[in-house]
Parts: C-alpha cells; sequence; structure tokens
C-alpha cells in the first residue's frame, strides 16, 4: 500500500495514542467502515416499503415474531 509520509504520520500518531500498531489501527479502521458500509446497504429501503412501514406504524397491534427478529438483527448491528 502505497501512504504519503505525512498520512502514515497522522495513522501513527493515532495508533500510539490508542496503545496500537499501525497494523492494528489499519484493521480497526477497515473494520469499521466495512461494518457501517454493510448497514448502509442492508438499511436502504424502496418507496414502497416506506409506505409499507408508515402504514403499519399507524396500525396500534403487537409486534409479532418478524417484528421481533427484525428488532434483534438491527441491534445485533448496533443500531
Amino acid at each position: 500500500m502505497r501512504i504519503s509520509s505525512y498520512a502514515l504520520e497522522v495513522i501513527d500518531e493515532a495508533a500510539t495514542l490508542q496503545g496500537v500498531d499501525r497494523t492494528a489501527f489499519f484493521i480497526d479502521a477497515a473494520v469499521s467502515r466495512a461494518r457501517s458500509v454493510i448497514s448502509e446497504e442492508r438499511l436502504r429501503v424502496t418507496a414502497t416499503e416506506v409506505g409499507q412501514i408508515k402504514r403499519i406504524l399507524a396500525e396500534d397491534r403487537e409486534p409479532n415474531d418478524a417484528l421481533r427478529a427484525a428488532a434483534q438483527r438491527l441491534a445485533d448491528l448496533g443500531l
């Protein structure tokens, strides 16, 4: 990977502040960004789905198993 000396200095300083080496810092940053991208992609909804969600939210019902499972998946993603 080609990185400018300035970028390496900044990364090394941040890694030192967190008490990790450069490799650990890179991996942590990459995994964090990957999780963010995955979450964004999984949470895309169509206009039709937005309408369905609004209609369901307007109804006064007890949550079913599918809704509980969806809520758990969101919780597992940290959302």
